[in-house]
Order: structure tokens, then C-alpha cells, then sequence
């Protein structure tokens, strides 16, 4: 927006404004300065000029000058939603969300039709759990710009959330329709697609093909690939393995690759961490403490990382995002290092033409279930994920039923995997254990009509709704780990099986019931189970969930066993082993790269 320029300017201000654009394009910010404040020294009101210093003194880190020139514009423009949206947008990064949504909903009351305010607004409502509007402003988006992705877009991320995957997966294909080179677009169709509950995995495989070979298409097709070559090492030389990931802060993917980087052999492994977020929090600042290379590239053009990949000389690069949100697919679309691998980020093969291995698991890829691909799996031995438990994390509590009175089942997995198979399955356990309860926890829930459509789709299976307890999210995570005090056994969702969930309910001796499918999405419960060596909450088919799940429902004494006993369990399981776990994550690196 800062070529809009509002006032009629003479040719002399017109021609400092494009020398400062330029300068700043061209990453010449003093420069750029320069010739805006000469501008305003000859039209003091000219309002880009306020817009661009802002920016550059935000990029320089002086957020509060940024933010008094904004606002200096504001009062200066009072209909112009530009300094509003500018003032959201730094507030969201600083992840002060009330504050940020405050901004956008001003710039949209200054320009109710204006497409990126109300595009602003509806992506921050729908991050904070406010679904039901977010899906309010994509409606009102795609009557007011048809022929554009970005309303259709906000509705099937709002469906996604709500659970109501196959509705999703069609709002996407709209979107898609409207923009089909759309990269965020693609990798948002694409992760989506692992939750259906009516795709089989052949129809999951075939989609995942012709998008990411749509994707490596549009990274190739202006700039030839250049191949990277091998690097020559000696038997004794230590390999260079890099991590490339957006999630390396306090997310189920820092968790879990923490232990990793910290136990790496430094006599045997030169680390190289690729930090694709500008956030920081207290893992952040964790990992970058560790002896590794760190880039934080968020800022950065995917020339720009190519180019430093590349310049690093790395053995092996391993991308922890697959096709979830901020990935770099058309930076791995050019192959930047001469080994890729997709680990822990994304519960699949992403397909992409130029990856070359998944790490997995045997339990997740069982070798005699596997569909035809050209990614090979290096599988680690039990289990493909580390656990640590974090910083105050709660004892573990007393099972709730010997104060309530009633078994209370639970879950606290993202809603999307909330399938209707999933509803189905728990509604047979819900009716086969008389005055049990469903306690849900997930960040849509904050949002009522989320809650009242959740208790529907039980009610709609013959459910009394107010058997259902849907409870918003609980911060910081020793608040939310105790809120597992709340239930007595957890259900896992189906297809996509809980990770992350999974393991924070078995740390807290909550026992979890899963069912295990074909694909690496469904298959994640029965992994950890089996690493923990809790087989029998494995079930067969829907069937044996439901009597596993009865079953221990009955079985007071046993309840009272588990919670006593999981933890102790698991800590001595090679799930919470990271010196073993890191050992034989090596081995496999060793074993790929050669």
C-alpha cells in the first residue's frame, strides 16, 4: 500500500517519494530515509512518507518511533486504514493479539470494502480461536470479490477448524480454482487432506503428488535447479546436518527436536539450525544457547536461504515442516543441499519431487503397508519421537472419577481431527458407559458457536449434548498440563491420531485409547503406546476401541494403578530417553547419507 498516495504531490515530491521506495526496495534504508524526511520537509502531510519511515525505523528495531508515525498518520488521515493495519500487524507479531485485532477492526471500520484489512482481520480471528467470525468476513469476502481466493480461503480454514474436513477440503478446491498457483494455498489443501475421514490413502497419495509436483513446477519453472553436489568427506569428518523449520519455539516440533540438538555428537556432527520465525521465546532462546549454527531467516528471500544453504556445505538437510504453515517448499523445490529429509513436522510423505527420505518409524511404516513412492523411509528403531516433559509440569493428580462420581473421557487435540468418524466412535463409548462425560479442549472452543455446533454433532449421534464439557484453551503449558486432572481415560481422534497430545496425557497418567489406521497419520498413538509398552490400549477395529475403552472404564482398580504408575513408565521408556533416542536418530543420518 505505500504506493497509494493520497495527496496530489508536485513532480519535486513525487520524485523523492520513488527515490525513497527505490532505496528501501533495494535495501538502502538510510538512503530511503533521507529522501522521506526531504519529502516531508516539502509536503508535511504527505502520508507515505509517514508509512515508510515507520517501516524502516520498525525494521531497525525502534518500534515505539515506528508506532508514533503511525499513529501520526493516523490522526493525520483519519479514513486511511493503512497506519491501522501497519499498527495490527506489528502488535500481532509481538503476539499482543487483543491489541493487534483492536487495529485491524479500525482499519476495516475505515474501509469496510478494503480486501486486506478485512483479510487481516479474519486470519487473526481465526489464529486466536474466533472462528465463527473469521468465517463471517471469508463469507462477506467472496460476495464482495468472487473471482479472488483469499474469502474462500478463510472459510475452509474456519471449516478446518471446526472439524468439518470434507466441507474444508471443497473450500480449498474453490480457493484453488481462483488462484491455482497459490503456494500457501496448496500446502494449506495439502495438510488438510491428511485429516479426511472419507479420502483413502491411495486418493491422500495421488493429491499430494500432483500438488507438490505442481509446487516443484513453480519453483523450477524461471530459474534453473542447479544440482549440489555431494561433499567429499573422510571417514572421520563430521557431518554437516542442518534443521529448517519455523516451529523452533515453545510448538509440539521445538519439544520434540530439543532433545535432539542438545545430545548431537559434536565430534561426530557440525548442527546447522535454519529458524524460518522471528518470534522468540524461552526454547528459542534454549536452542540458540547450544553449540550449532544458528539463522534466523524469517526476513529472508528464498534466494537468500537457497543461497546460504547452500553456501554451508551441508551433508543433509532436513526440513521439520513438510507442507504445514510458513514452510519453505520453493527453497526445498531447488535442493539446496544434496540429502533432503522431512522429520516430525508433518505426519507423512509430502511428495515433493526433490525430497529423498521420510524418518520415521516401523511402527508408522510398516514395511508390508507401504504405497508406492519415490521418498524412501529410514526407519528408527520403537518409537520416532523424543519426550521431555517441560519446565512445571504438575504432579500427576488423582483420577477425577473418585471425586465426580462418573468416568469422564477426554481429549485435547486440535478440533480438526475432530472427524465425524471420530464423533461416531466416541459417541458408541459415551453410550456404552451410562453418566460418562467428554471434556474437549482445543483453541476453536473459544468460540460459541464452535461449542454449540461440537455438542450438535454429538447430540446429532444420540449424545445428550450437555454430556459434552468444550473448554477453550488453558495457558501457560503447566496450566494446561493440569488440566488432565479433568479426565480419567483419553480417547484418540481418528484418522489423524493425537503426537504431542498423546504423550502430555500419558506423562500426567491419563491412559490413552487409540486406533491405529494405514496411513502415518493414524498410526502415531500406537507408536508411542507401543514404546511405552501399553499395547493392550491398542485397538483392532472400531469394535475393540469401543470394548477397550468400556473395559477400562469399569476397571476402577486398574484406573487407579495406571495413574499411579504411566509416568514412571514412560520415563523409563526410550520416549524419554534422549542420549538412546539421538544415538540411533545418528545412525540413521549415517546410514543415509553414506
Amino acid at each position: 500500500m505505500l504506493e497509494d498516495g493520497v495527496q496530489k504531490a508536485t513532480p519535486s515530491v513525487e520524485l523523492l517519494y520513488e527515490r525513497a521506495i527505490l532505496a528501501y526496495e533495494t535495501g538502502e534504508p538510510d538512503t530511503a530515509l533521507h529522501a522521506a524526511q526531504s519529502l516531508l520537509k516539502l509536503q508535511p502531510n504527505y502520508g507515505n512518507a509517514y508509512t515508510l519511515i515507520g517501516l524502516i525505523e520498525y525494521e531497525r528495531g525502534n518500534v515505539e518511533t515506528a508506532v508514533r508515525w503511525w499513529n501520526e498518520l493516523a490522526k493525520l488521515e483519519p479514513g486511511n486504514p493503512e497506519p491501522h493495519i501497519n499498527l495490527g500487524t506489528l502488535r500481532q507479531k509481538e503476539h499482543r493479539h487483543e491489541q493487534a485485532v483492536g487495529h485491524f477492526r479500525d482499519a476495516v471500520r475505515r474501509a469496510p470494502d478494503d480486501l486486506g484489512a478485512n483479510l487481516k482481520l479474519g486470519l487473526i480471528l481465526s489464529t486466536t480461536g474466533h472462528v465463527s467470525e473469521a468465517m463471517q468476513i471469508g463469507k462477506r469476502l467472496t460476495e464482495m470479490f468472487p473471482d479472488r481466493p483469499e474469502g474462500f480461503s478463510l472459510l475452509a480454514n474456519g471449516l478446518h477448524e471446526q472439524g468439518l474436513c470434507d466441507q474444508s477440503r471443497s473450500a480449498f478446491d474453490r480457493a484453488l480454482s481462483k488462484k491455482a498457483d497459490d503456494t500457501t494455498l496448496i500446502g494449506n489443501a495439502l495438510f488438510s487432506s491428511l485429516y479426511s475421514d472419507t479420502l483413502a490413502d491411495e486418493e491422500i497419495l495421488t493429491i499430494h503428488r500432483r500438488l507438490s509436483t505442481r509446487l516443484h513446477e513453480l519453483a523450477t519453472q524461471h530459474k534453473k535447479t542447479v544440482s549440489c553436489p555431494v561433499r567429499i568427506r573422510s571417514s572421520d569428518s563430521r557431518i554437516r546436518v542442518g534443521y529448517l523449520s519455523a516451529d523452533l519455539l515453545m510448538h509440539p516440533v521445538g519439544y520434540f527436536v530439543e532433545p535432539i540438538l542438545k545430545q548431537h555428537d559434536r565430534q561426530k556432527f557440525d548442527v546447522f539450525c535454519y529458524s524460518d520465525n522471528a518470534s522468540v521465546d524461552e526454547l528459542t532462546k534454549r536452542l540458540r544457547n547450544l553449540e550449532l549454527t544458528w539463522q534466523e531467516c524469517s526476513a529472508w528471500s528464498d534466494a537468500r536461504l537457497e543461497e546460504q544453504i547452500r553456501s554451508d556445505e551441508l551433508d543433509i538437510l532436513i526440513d521439520l515442516s513438510g507442507h504445514t504453515a510458513k514452510n519453505r517448499a520453493m527453497v526445498l523445490a531447488r535442493k539446496p543441499a544434496p540429502v533432503l529429509a522431512t522429520y516430525l513436522g508433518y505426519p507423512g510423505k509430502t511428495e515433493r519431487p526433490s525430497n529423498d527420505w521420510l524418518i520415521a518409524d516401523h511402527h508408522l511404516c510398516p514395511i508390508d503397508q507401504q504405497l508406492d513412492s519415490h521418498e524412501r523411509i529410514a526407519r528408527l528403531p520403537k518409537c520416532f519421537l523424543c519426550y521431555q516433559s517441560q519446565p512445571e509440569t504438575p504432579d500427576v493428580s488423582a483420577p477425577p472419577f473418585e471425586k465426580n462420581g462418573f468416568i469422564t473421557f477426554g481429549s485435547f487435540n486440535h478440533l480438526a481431527k475432530l472427524t465425524d468418524s471420530t464423533v461416531r466412535l466416541w459417541s458408541r463409548v459415551l453410550d456404552a458407559v451410562p453418566n460418562s462425560k467428554l471434556v474437549l479442549k482445543a483453541l476453536p472452543l473459544a468460540d460459541e458457536v464452535t461449542r454449540k455446533l461440537t455438542r450438535q454433532r454429538f447430540a446429532d449421534c444420540g449424545i445428550d449434548p450437555s454430556r459434552i464439557n468444550p473448554l477453550s484453551p488453558t495457558v501457560p503449558l503447566s496450566a494446561f498440563m493440569a488440566e488432565y486432572a479433568r479426565m480419567d481415560i483419553a480417547l484418540d481422534t481418528v484418522p489423524y491420531n493425537g503426537g504431542t497430545t498423546s504423550c502430555d496425557a500419558l506423562w500426567m497418567g491419563v491412559p490413552v485409547v487409540t486406533l491405529p489406521g494405514g496411513r502415518f497419520s493414524s498410526r502415531m498413538g500406537a507408536s508411542v503406546l507401543k514404546t511405552v509398552g501399553l499395547d493392550e490400549f491398542i485397538a483392532s477395529d472400531a469394535d475393540d476401541y469401543v470394548r477397550i475403552a468400556t473395559s477400562l472404564a469399569a476397571d476402577i482398580t486398574k484406573l487407579q494403578s495406571l495413574r499411579s504408575s504411566i509416568r514412571n513408565r514412560m520415563a523409563d521408556s526410550l520416549l524419554c530417553n534422549p542420549a538412546e533416542f539421538t544415538r540411533n536418530f545418528e545412525s540413521v543420518l549415517q546410514e543415509i547419507v553414506g
